[in-house]
């Protein structure tokens, strides 16, 4: 159910069965830092319980930024979290950083 009114989405998705409901969470896309994978206006359902590995779409918690949208890469030993547009440069994963996620789905309105 979608509720254009409000700031809230109810999802059924199959994807997500098995994992309780307090380990999901969803984050709504801004900008395109993530295009061509991912849209402005796109939700994304994170599991907290995913491993994050490389290559892996995570939701961070940034101490700069607050929460942002990237792919885990491990470059010469270090993290880095990419953008998928080639606009926007790579940026290390530090340790004042949190993973909070792995992507389990996409929700991109039509």
């Amino acid at each position: 159910m979608w509720n254009e009114g409000a700031e809230y989405i109810t999802l059924h998705i199959p994807e997500l069965r098995g994992k309780r409901e307090e380990e999901l969470f969803a984050v709504r896309v801004k900008g395109d830092s993530m295009e061509p994978t991912l849209r402005d206006g796109d939700i994304v359902v994170f599991w907290t319980g995913g491993a994050p590995e490389p290559g892996r779409i995570v939701a961070v918690h940034v101490h700069w930024d607050g929460v942002i949208v990237k792919r885990l890469q491990r470059y010469n030993g270090s993290w880095y979290l990419y953008s998928d547009n080639p606009d926007h440069p790579p940026v290390p994963l530090t340790e004042n950083d949190r993973v909070l996620g792995v992507a389990a789905t996409l929700v991109r309105k039509m």
